[in-house]
């Protein structure tokens, strides 16, 4: 350590340095808390036949879905999106297993279908059934 005329360690961190690791601190907080709470605002969007539909994850339902000669069933369940099965050859996408983040997916080459996990408001595009 450096040592100033009065023989006192000179301080390594400037206030600048001190502010910088305070918000990049906070930021990653915020992320985490984002990433780790409920599932309040996530979506599942499903497209299939080039046609897309929006539902909330925090309503349980099962769907059918019925794509490119196919049939996958769905179950959205608790915060997390399944296909539990299919009849397609390879069924990858059955063992996907469960999604529930932003950003996660499960697709069905065969069946041209694509589910994914979004953040947002369901309320502008979500369709009831």
């Amino acid at each position: 350590m450096e040592k100033t005329a009065d023989s006192r360690p000179k301080n390594r961190f400037s206030r600048g340095d001190l502010i910088v690791m305070i918000a990049v601190a906070v930021v990653l907080a915020a992320s985490l808390l984002i990433m780790f709470t409920g599932r309040s605002g996530k979506i599942c969007r499903i497209t299939a036949d080039g046609q897309q539909t929006v539902y909330s994850l925090e309503t349980d339902r099962s769907l059918t879905l019925i794509s490119n000669g196919y049939t996958l069933f769905v179950e959205i369940r608790n915060g997390e999106v399944t296909v539990t099965e299919a009849d397609c050859p390879d069924r990858v996408c059955v063992r996907t297993g469960k999604i529930s983040r932003a950003g996660q997916s499960i697709i069905c080459v065969p069946a041209k279908i694509v589910i994914e996990v979004t953040g947002g408001e369901p309320g502008e595009d979500l369709v009831a059934g």
